[in-house]
């Protein structure tokens, strides 16, 4: 009897101990989420001087902004015919300027945002850390992206004519976004 006892006293035990424990077991680690996007009909928008392309619908057209002095290195992605500018559209402007032995946040345009009370949100593009800002122009709609790929700082710009049209292509803007590769 007092063999049965003790027996049920260590089970006992031991399922106390066990309950009281934080035992984890081990777990796979989680992968990150990826997106899974169809770019099905859609064009590319090559810039070979500065090494990255990007997906556009099949209607847009791709500007390259030559001859500002400020920005030679700018090119827009909108999705009228460049002779229709005048009509309400929407686009993606990118623009690449050189940055050296800097952390992406010492952007000089990300520090004024930061000072303006904008809070960046970190995220990977094209296997780059990026900042993005969202919440941007009259209402809100607009947004950019930094990210710091080889010395330089790429930034892409959701703009537009009216806040109504950039609302309503937003999502395609973010999808020619993700569809960012460097070469």
């Amino acid at each position: 009897m007092r063999a049965i006892f003790g027996i049920v006293a260590v089970i006992s035990l031991a399922g106390w101990l066990i309950s009281r424990a934080d035992i984890k077991l081990p777990q796979a680690p989680r992968p990150s989420p990826q997106l899974q996007i169809s770019f099905a009909g859609w064009q590319d928008a090559v810039n070979e001087k500065y090494g990255y392309s990007l997906k556009m619908p099949h209607d847009w057209n791709r500007l390259q902004m030559e001859g500002e002095p400020a920005y030679p290195q700018r090119m827009k992605l909108i999705n009228i015919k460049p002779e229709e500018q005048q009509k309400p559209h929407v686009g993606i402007v990118i623009t690449v300027m050189p940055f050296k032995n800097q952390p992406l946040e010492n952007y000089p345009e990300i520090t004024n945002f930061v000072a303006d009370g904008r809070e960046p949100r970190r995220l990977t593009m094209a296997g780059e850390t990026a900042l993005f800002l969202d919440n941007l122009g009259e209402s809100g709609e607009e947004f950019s992206v930094f990210i710091l790929h080889q010395d330089r700082v790429y930034r892409f710009d959701w703009t537009g004519t009216h806040p109504d049209v950039r609302k309503q292509y937003k999502d395609i803007g973010l999808k020619v976004m993700a569809s960012l590769k460097f070469l």
